[in-house]
């Protein structure tokens, strides 16, 4: 088993990274473009025993991942652990921790590659450096989406 700490500040309150990450189809926003992401899930909430089902394709594979939802305690996180992946394990626990700056986002992976023998050199060669980005482009995304403020149309203006 490998685990992956990644941790970043966002000046939001809790409840407004709450609600961002309380949507499964904010995986869309949240996942590089390139991985063509699509949520198949219809029941898209994110509380205890929901099943998210996604579809995704990576070095041109596509691939089926579910992910069970578990351990709920809106707004302060949840965590999702793969039913089906290519992980033999995977687990992904979500927190946000209030702070003076705004609200902490730790994101805590623990998985297990395929390859049963070779999973250490699958993870150094193939998923380490994957994860790395895939964080650094969420963190840069929640940053983008969190800190800004909001368009208001001024309704008056508009004839």
């Amino acid at each position: 088993m490998f685990t992956r700490v990644y941790e970043t500040t966002v000046e939001a309150p809790v409840e407004k990274v709450w609600e961002l990450h309380s949507r499964v189809d904010a995986l869309k926003v949240l996942t590089p473009p390139d991985t063509q992401l699509h949520v198949v899930s219809k029941d898209l909430s994110v509380r205890d025993g929901v099943l998210h089902e996604m579809v995704f394709k990576k070095m041109g594979m596509k691939m089926t991942w579910k992910a069970r939802i578990s351990d709920v305690r809106a707004p302060y996180g949840f965590t999702d652990t793969a039913e089906r992946a290519p992980f033999a394990y995977w687990q992904h626990k979500h927190e946000f921790i209030p702070s003076e700056n705004g609200t902490i986002v730790r994101d805590t992976i623990t998985y297990k590659p395929l390859g049963w023998f070779l999973a250490g050199l699958v993870n150094e060669v193939l998923i380490k450096e994957d994860l790395d980005k895939l964080f650094a482009y969420r963190q840069r995304t929640m940053h983008e989406l969190l800190e800004s403020e909001p368009v208001v149309i001024n309704e008056d203006l508009i004839h």
